[in-house]
């Protein structure tokens, strides 16, 4: 294997185990709109600060969100690149045709012989 394609599959496996926890897929939610402080992401949340800031702190290890430090905060905003990379894995699975349904009839038909 290519060191070219192991660095894509590394990159996806930490996007989908990021986005596989519900707090951060809201975080992400939150950052489509616009670009927030953590105490800011945080209202949002029953969860704490830290709990965030660590959930903020994955996501940026993934590069799904960006940091940027203003004073002393720091505010984050989604990173689309990262996304377009994903959203083109996914979509190689649109060409797959899973179930056939224009002769689904025809099928289900030779499947009660």
């Amino acid at each position: 294997m290519s060191e070219k394609i192991r660095k894509r599959e590394d990159m996806l496996d930490s996007i989908f185990f990021a986005i596989s926890n519900s707090t951060r897929r809201k975080i992400l939610e939150l950052l489509i709109d616009k670009d927030l402080y953590v105490n800011e992401i945080s209202k949002n949340f029953s969860s704490s600060l830290p709990t965030i800031s660590n959930h903020l702190k994955l996501l940026a290890e993934c590069r799904l969100v960006k940091k940027q430090r203003e004073s002393q905060k720091i505010k984050y905003s989604i990173n689309l690149k990262y996304f377009e990379e994903t959203q083109i894995w996914l979509e190689t699975f649109g060409k797959l045709k899973l179930i056939d349904y224009e002769n689904l009839e025809i099928i289900l038909e030779k499947l009660e012989v």
